[in-house]
């Protein structure tokens, strides 16, 4: 069987309505942000597969593999740039393209404010601890150098 990109986005979009639909129900809130942001972008990717298309003279159009893949090292286009697109295409509309820009935005706060509380919520309690012991030794290698020093000096 031949390896077909724009297959594998096509499937991927009801693939991620089902991790969106288990992420609204755990809760999820900045995973389920994140998965329609994702599910946007492939939906636009395809919008703008299909309206090419359909302005392409004999309706033939060679899909860009940037465009419909990211391949690790290669070019892809970003998100902004598929939004960006889709407006200069006239895919989207002004009011459309601004909300897209709102929630991707609103997406990497939402991940850095998540890891930020990732990071107080796991690394720190840690790093307290180990910070902990560490002072507790320090200390008694502290009195037991001043005890040592105590005793020789007298």
């Amino acid at each position: 069987m031949k390896y077909d990109p724009l297959n594998d986005l096509i499937h991927a979009i009801p693939t991620s309505r089902l991790l969106l639909q288990k992420a609204h129900e755990e809760g999820a809130l900045i995973e389920g942000l994140c998965l329609y942001v994702s599910t946007i972008d492939a939906l636009l990717r395809l919008a703008l597969v299909y309206s090419r298309t359909q302005k392409a003279p004999n309706y033939t159009y060679t899909i860009p593999k940037e465009l419909i893949r990211q391949d690790e090292g290669e070019k892809t286009y970003r998100e902004k740039e598929v939004y960006d697109f889709a407006l200069k295409e006239k895919v989207i509309s002004d009011d459309l393209y601004k909300r897209l820009y709102e929630m991707y935005d609103y997406r990497i706060e939402s991940c850095i404010v998540s890891t930020s509380l990732a990071f107080a919520t796991l690394i720190l309690p840690r790093y307290a601890q180990s910070s902990s012991r560490c002072i507790r030794k320090s200390s008694k290698s502290w009195m037991s150098w001043k005890m040592d020093r105590t005793v020789h000096t007298k």
